[in-house]
């Protein structure tokens, strides 16, 4: 081997020195060949990898040839030629144990799991859209029958997570909301068989390294302590993807756990001493939302800091921005998703750009449009006919190159922009004029919600002949224009003009308008701004005349429930244009104790399925329509925002909905001590009762479902009192005696000799419940045996393959049940006691988060998983399937969500003290809706009419509505409280003077009962300068004619029973104590009490307020007013018990309970 020197030495003798470098550029030339051949080897075309191939079925990644079309000139790897590309020089298939992604292999975990599918049911619309299978419902699950639509983002976004995965290196997806980030993870795991093992985990402020890691937590023995693995460690051991998301909300010492894993691949777990190696197959990922205004730098994440992550750990991630896919890219997902609606998708992309413009926010992936008074960039203009082609010939000799550019960058953008631009241009909006009033960013994921919405809920007039027509031309029109007939590539070329909307049914625009409107102008509060937006909507959708002005105050949907034509129909409750299933079944045997949440920062009522049915509650137009856009989010398994001021109806809406329906209402009132536990579970310890009772609502529901003929109530009666009188060996016996009943009649067996067995079994019983009934009664008495079966006539039928995975799952919870109480039985045990959210989520009760916007950030990050969507969103949709996981248990499966689970949170204006905005990535996942008082004087008198119906046989309902309208007024102008700040007067303190006037009525009079509901309601909270306009507001017009008042505040006749005693001219409920010896002047303490003027009156207005015994009572007033002796004094001279409790900021709500 010669050395460097001598090499040299030998060409210079040899060549000349013009030579030398000509040598050595032509051997440079010839290295860099022979590398890009190697490389051309190697590497595969993401575009033509079996992966992403366009010929590929629906189980494959399906390529629109209008994303190609689109995006042709941008994609490095397009043939020059335009002959296609083998997907491998060699054609060769993968290696065994893997899949080829975008031209990439990857570890293949399950071979017959690989390649086939999506990956779970949370999935969301950003990188690609599901399409479902013809005849498929848009808001149903994934199935392996959905295609992934594979644009030219979604590409590069795919292959640079293939690329950091296939070395094994810890991956970091950061980008804006409705990206895809979390749904391009899940097509990676579905292509390489981790879908089904994948843990998924939300983190945020309160979770610490033990949830992950692990901890000792105590048993079923007493004192006994074991070692439960956290889901990071068990997906460590066990070699399985982690899919951390928003890890910038994780804590420093989860961060510093991660490190030694992330960066040697081994988890260390301290509390334990011990050292987990990753399994083979481990794959580490995080994802990082950023703000839709940061662009690509990635600063600001919605919950925090992106870079917090980085800066802490180092290099050690791999970094990929995922982007948002294009205007072209969007609209071939929706087309491929939804090719029902192809002549209505170009519209619905332009009420997406409409809003973002109003709002005053680019659309993602395009450059930002010009003001609505600019000329249309697209060509077209909005006339009474729908969208129209406009003359766009250039008259000069030529363009400059700018123009030329300029013309190409706005071709690229659609004609969904022109569309948007022309409607706000004819609703008088300019650009940005809507900030102030969108307090969110609209996404794809909107765009989804809605149509999703129009094939649930209109997919009668989608059937329609019009209808067909036009989407058949619009189809031939597209593939004509691409030069192919695929229709995935129907609607997505840019350059395409819109349908004419004119030409469709007048019924079909209306609805596309209302679910637009529902959809993204539903949450703007200011009147003035919401008909500026409506009008833009209508402009575009080309709605009938006077869409807007029904949408927002003429419309009034009709409520009813529908009776099932037969057997197999099912009653269902109409709200307008939506139908609500009834669910009789779940409504039996489900009662309020079974839904009682912890008592540590919230408080949790279970008012049943007939919650809000026994109040009074007035169908006004404001409520119909306020409950039909309720009713329609619910229906498509939205989760729904109600925000709005105190006391316009929000709970009470939707429990009267609720109680309609016949689901079980779960309300649990957020606050600022929330506790992530309140809401999912936590270690407490337990008693026999807390084992047992809970199984109570699911046996009754059991009971009546598989036993349908004979009389249940009776038995499930005696059941329910042996848990009242807690006899929890002899229930304990009776859910034993139940599941022998049904083991031993063969309805828990699917086979056809079990059916055969069941029906003879119950031959002889002369009414199912009631041989149940016996059954379970005998076997209570005589320790869990079954009583022999009598064998009379009748017949009992199998049971479906559903009700007896129920049992069987009883089955499991009564023996675990079992063990518990045992346990408990004999000394102090501690169990997982999970909170009201896991209990809704697993037995599909609806859970109300009241004053959700008072929870901390951590607390509320816990619901992120929940608001994940699922196959309606993957597909298209936007039905919300997603879970959670109890990560302090050490679970990594997620609870399973019952179908019939909805999720409701209400909240007011972020204006009061301690209350503030929701986390952006959390609300943009909600369906929000302001919820407005009524201000029509037809409302509020069909309120105070179904307040005072039965009164009177002429109620003063004209006199009523004067007296609140009057009322509002002053106290806007001129009336202030004993703070000094302007009293609120809304619908609640009507509604509630209205009801001590109903029940004050039978003994005082109407007319007295209305001014003492007055009183207590509007007059007693405002400052003494105050008052006196008051009571002229309430003798002027709920009490005509009479001249003086005090002779109206007169006693009236003693109430019989001697059960009362009088005090100031009110006869209140007498107690069960003795009555103060020294009369009126003793306080029941034995000292004297002073009645001064000012006294008497405090003790009237109190005394008033105590009549009825409904509503809660505030004192307000300085230190010393003596606000607690005037309530000491009430509680003595009526013989009732005085409790006293000091609260402070220290003050735990569980000393209290």
């Amino acid at each position: 081997m010669q050395s460097d020197a001598s090499r040299s030495a030998l060409a210079s003798r040899l060549l000349t020195a013009e030579e030398q470098v000509r040598a050595l550029a032509s051997w440079q030339a010839r290295r860099n060949a022979v590398a890009l051949e190697q490389a051309a080897m190697w590497l595969n075309v993401p575009s033509t990898c079996s992966h992403c191939r366009p010929e590929v079925a629906c189980d494959g990644l399906a390529q629109p040839a209008s994303s190609e079309a689109a995006g042709a000139a941008e994609d490095p790897w397009a043939s020059r030629s335009g002959a296609p590309v083998a997907a491998d020089p060699f054609g060769l298939p993968p290696a065994r144990g893997f899949v080829e992604v975008c031209g990439i292999e990857l570890a293949c975990r399950d071979a017959p799991e690989a390649g086939g599918g999506l990956a779970a049911p949370q999935a969301g619309p950003g990188i690609g859209a599901s399409a479902p299978e013809p005849g498929h419902d848009a808001s149903g699950t994934i199935s392996a029958g959905h295609c992934f639509v594979a644009t030219s983002t979604v590409r590069r976004n795919l292959e640079a997570a293939a690329l950091v995965l296939c070395q094994g290196l810890p991956l970091l997806l950061e980008g804006p909301p409705g990206a895809g980030k979390t749904r391009l993870i899940e097509e990676l795991a579905a292509r390489t068989g981790n879908a089904g093992t994948m843990v998924r985990v939300h983190l945020d402020d309160q979770m610490d390294a033990k949830s992950l890691l692990g901890a000792y937590v105590c048993t079923a023995v007493p004192g006994e302590f074991a070692w439960q693995p956290g889901p990071l460690t068990q997906a460590v051991s066990e070699g399985r993807w982690v899919l951390v998301e928003d890890i910038n909300m994780a804590p420093g010492d989860v961060l510093a756990a991660l490190a030694p894993l992330l960066e040697s691949r081994v988890l260390h777990v301290s509390s334990r001493g011990m050292v987990v190696p990753a399994a083979p197959g481990f794959q580490l990922i995080a994802t990082v939302t950023s703000s839709p205004t940061s662009g690509g730098s990635g600063g600001h994440g919605a919950y925090g800091m992106s870079n917090m992550v980085k800066e802490l750990l180092g290099g050690l991630w791999r970094t990929v921005r995922v982007d948002a896919p294009s205007d072209a890219e969007q609209m071939a997902m929706l087309s491929t998703a939804y090719p029902s609606l192809l002549p209505l998708l170009p519209a619905a992309v332009g009420a997406l750009c409409l809003i973002q413009a109003a709002g005053g926010h680019g659309s993602s992936g395009t450059a930002t449009s010009s003001g609505a008074g600019a000329a249309p960039s697209a060509g077209f203009q909005l006339t009474a006919a729908g969208p129209q082609p406009m003359d766009t010939s250039d008259d000069g000799a030529g363009e400059c190159a700018a123009g030329r550019q300029q013309q190409r960058e706005e071709s690229r953008r659609g004609s969904w922009h022109a569309l948007a631009e022309e409607a706000l241009e004819a609703a008088g909006v300019r650009r940005g004029d809507l900030a102030l009033h969108l307090g969110r960013h609209f996404s794809l994921r909107d765009v989804f919600k809605w149509c999703d919405r129009m094939t649930h809920l209109h997919s009668a007039l989608l059937r329609g002949r019009t209808y067909g027509q036009a989407m058949r031309a619009q189809r031939k029109s597209s593939a004509a224009s691409l030069g192919t007939a695929t229709p995935a590539a129907s609607v997505a070329a840019v350059d395409q003009p819109p349908p004419d909307l004119a030409s469709l049914d007048p019924r079909i625009r209306e609805a596309a308008f209302v679910e637009a409107a529902d959809c993204f102008a539903a949450l703007v509060a200011r009147p003035e701004a919401r008909m500026k937006l409506l009008k833009a909507l209508a402009a575009l959708w080309c709605a009938p005349a006077g869409s807007p002005e029904q949408w927002e105050q003429l419309a009034k949907p009709q409520l009813s429930v529908l009776e099932g034509a037969g057997f197999t129909e099912e009653r269902r409750l109409l709200v307008g244009r939506v139908t609500l299933p009834v669910m009789t079944d779940q409504q039996d045997g489900q009662d309020g104790t079974a839904a009682k949440g912890g008592a540590g920062g919230g408080s949790a009522s279970a008012p049943g399925g007939g919650s809000g049915s026994g109040s009074t509650f007035a169908r006004t137009g404001h409520a119909m329509r306020v409950m039909e856009r309720i009713a329609a989010a619910l229906a498509c398994n939205e989760p729904v925002l109600l925000v709005g001021e105190t006391g316009t109806g929000k709970t009470t809406m939707l429990s009267r909905m609720a109680g309609l329906v016949g689901a079980q209402l779960v309300s649990f009132n957020l606050s600022q001590q929330t506790d992530s536990s309140d809401l999912l579970g936590g270690f407490k310890p337990v008693e026999p009762r807390d084992a047992l009772a809970p199984l109570l609502p699911t046996f009754s529901s059991l009971i009546r479902r598989t036993w349908t003929r004979g009389n249940n109530d009776e038995y499930l009666s005696r059941v329910a009192k042996l848990a009242e009188r807690r006899k929890w060996s002899q229930l304990l016996a009776a859910f034993r005696g139940a599941l022998t009943k049904v083991h031993d009649a063969g309805l828990a067996t699917g086979s056809s000799a079990a059916a055969a067995a069941a029906s003879a079994a119950a031959a002889g019983a002369d009414g199912g419940g009631t041989d149940a009934a016996e059954a379970a009664e005998a076997a209570a008495e005589k320790g869990g045996k079954p009583a022999k079966k009598r064998k009379v006539g009748g017949g009992q039928p199998p049971l479906s393959e559903a009700l007896r995975h129920e049992w069987r799952v009883f089955s499991a919870d009564l023996a675990a049940a079992e063990r518990a109480a045992a346990v408990a039985e004999g000394g102090f045990a501690f169990a997982f006691v999970e909170g009201v959210l896991v209990k809704a989520l697993r037995h599909g009760w609806w859970l109300l988060l009241d004053e959700i916007n008072l929870a901390p950030a951590e607390v509320l990050e816990r619901l992120a998983g929940l608001l994940e969507t699922g196959g309606g969103a993957a597909a298209g949709g936007s039905g919300a399937s997603g879970s959670v996981v109890l990560l302090e248990r050490g679970d990594t499966v997620a609870v399973p969500r019952h179908p019939n689970f909805r999720l409701v949170a209400a909240m007011n204006p972020a204006t009061d003290a301690g209350k503030h905005e929701l986390p952006a990535a959390l609300r943009n996942r909600f369906t929000e809706m302001w919820v407005p008082e009524p201000a029509g004087r037809e409302d509020l008198a069909a309120l105070v009419a179904a307040y005072l119906a039965g009164v009177g046989p002429s109620p003063p309902v004209d006199a009523a509505v004067d007296f609140y309208l009057a009322a509002k007024t002053e106290a806007e102008a001129r009336l202030v409280d004993g703070a000094g700040q302007k009293p609120a007067y809304n619908l609640r303190t009507l509604a509630r003077a209205l009801d001590y006037a109903r029940a004050a009525t039978p003994s005082y009079g109407l007319q007295r009962a209305l001014y003492d509901g007055a009183a207590m309601a509007f007059l007693t909270q405002l400052a003494p300068s105050s008052a006196p306009r008051m009571e002229a507001l309430i003798a002027k017009h709920l009490l005509p004619g009479v001249k003086n008042v005090r002779s109206l505040l007169r006693a009236p006749p003693e109430p019989a029973g001697s059960t009362h005693v009088l005090f100031e001219a009110f006869w209140l409920e007498r107690g069960p104590l003795e009555l103060p010896g020294g009369g009126r002047e003793e306080d029941g303490s034995g000292r004297r009490f002073v009645m001064t003027p000012s006294v008497r009156g405090h003790l009237t207005n109190l005394a008033r307020a105590v009549l009825i015994r409904k509503h809660p009572i505030l004192l307000q007033g300085p230190t010393s007013a003596g606000k607690t002796s005037l309530v000491a004094y009430l509680a003595a001279q009526t013989g009732h018990t005085f409790l006293r409790i000091n609260n402070h900021e220290h003050t735990d709500l569980q000393a209290s309970y």
